[in-house]
């Protein structure tokens, strides 16, 4: 059977009046799960992470659940296949119309779930780049990871400038005629230097690949970050097409390329962090031009001498980015940008451009708390954010939780 998520939340907000209904209570108790990590949602479903669930006894061992469409309770737990001390099954979901991808970091690998006949989510593959007997601990392979046509795609970002290739490469996979996944080849930076995190952020659909590289140093910005789309020829082979950089002054950005996403138009977003110097919440979206040419417009939540409070880490508020139904969904870990609390902006496609809509904020925290990150999915008109939170009052130093939001 089937067991409820800890620190479970989910609420329907009404967009047109403003209505919020709360459907299941979060739990009193204290959960270091950091249930709500990560999030992704399908014509299938919808799919939470909580990458340090304990299971059997391994700490940080991780854990993923899944819910259908209708429904607000859990309809499977997922521990971490082979469960391992620090292994963070759950980092990263990828959740498709029959296919559920699972990053494990800290085991540097990554599981292939698929549906049986009773529709109870069952592991088909276990997917780890080639070695040569190369050591791996330090490549962070599962961090990030797709589902796209035939493909998957999972990143290595390289911890520390570890592992595989020091600047962070993506390994592709497909499967063969006997219905074997198999290593399909390797992305990496076209100029890159140890510690760019190249992979720590992908997103594809049809024959384009975004990638992040959010701490690529760009001239003598430091962490300022980039983003790089690869397409796919008539051969099956993928090619780098381009280099996106932040669009206006430098200053502003950091770690850009930090959450990354595409639509099925072939759109592109993509979010920047947070730093003493730069406008955390800060989203581009780029399309075709003519010609071949990317067209990038920056959306800036906060006016330009806004500028955040310092952080002690500047890594701990970038934001999540998500394309659906005509809308850009900007997750902003902190207050400001015009919400009164932390939450999730929302811009509107419209005839004349990307609009501010209105905005999807997260329940009011008590006087202990404070939240730190968001993640986000979205598909149709269903919005998930899951957050983590420090909450000194329970001792809990990676609370978790997630929210449903049905726009109207």
């Amino acid at each position: 059977m089937a067991r409820a998520a800890p620190c479970l939340l989910l609420i329907f907000l009404c967009l047109g009046a403003g209505e919020r209904q709360q459907l299941l209570p979060a739990s009193e108790a204290p959960a270091r799960d950091w249930f709500g990590y990560r999030a992704d949602a399908s014509a299938a479903g919808r799919v939470v992470g909580a990458p340090l669930t304990e299971v059997r006894g391994q700490k940080e061992a991780g854990a993923v659940y899944l819910y259908r469409r209708d429904g607000a309770r859990p309809i499977q737990r997922i521990p971490a296949p082979q469960p391992k001390l620090g292994g963070r099954f759950g980092a990263a979901v990828a959740l498709g119309d029959d296919a559920l991808l699972v990053g494990a970091p800290g085991k540097a690998c990554a599981y292939l779930y698929a549906p049986d006949p009773d529709g109870r989510w069952q592991v088909v593959a276990t997917l780890r780049p080639p070695t040569g007997g190369a050591f791996i601990g330090h490549s962070w392979f599962g961090n990030a990871v797709a589902i796209f046509g035939d493909t998957l795609a999972v990143g290595a970002p390289s911890q520390e400038g570890g592992g595989l290739d020091p600047a962070g490469s993506v390994h592709l996979f497909r499967r063969g005629e006997d219905g074997q996944w198999r290593h399909a080849g390797a992305l990496h930076h076209p100029r890159g230097e140890p510690g760019d995190g190249f992979g720590m952020s992908l997103a594809g659909t049809g024959d384009l690949l975004v990638v992040g590289a959010p701490r690529d140093h760009v001239d003598r910005w430091w962490f300022r970050g980039t983003a790089h789309l690869f397409r796919r020829d008539a051969e099956g082979r993928f090619h780098h097409e381009r280099e996106l950089e932040p669009v206006g002054p430098p200053w502003r950005w950091s770690h850009f390329g930090g959450a990354v996403d595409v639509d099925e138009r072939g759109r592109v977003a993509i979010a920047g962090g947070s730093s003493r110097w730069a406008l955390d919440g800060a989203a581009v979206i780029y399309q075709p031009g003519p010609g071949g040419a990317w067209e990038g417009v920056a959306l800036f939540p906060r006016l330009p001498g806004d500028l955040p409070p310092p952080s002690r880490h500047p890594t701990s508020h970038t934001t999540e980015v998500r394309l659906a139904g005509g809308r850009l969904f900007l997750a902003a870990a902190q207050p400001g940008f015009g919400l009164e609390r932390p939450g999730v902006l929302v811009f509107q496609e419209s005839d004349a451009g990307w609009v501010p809509g209105e905005s999807l904020e997260l329940p009011p925290q008590n006087a202990a708390a404070q939240y730190w990150y968001l993640s986000l999915a979205a598909h149709g008109e269903e919005v998930v954010v899951g957050v983590l939170h420090h909450d000194t009052s329970v001792g809990a130093r990676a609370r978790g939780s997630a929210h449903l939001f049905e726009l109207r």
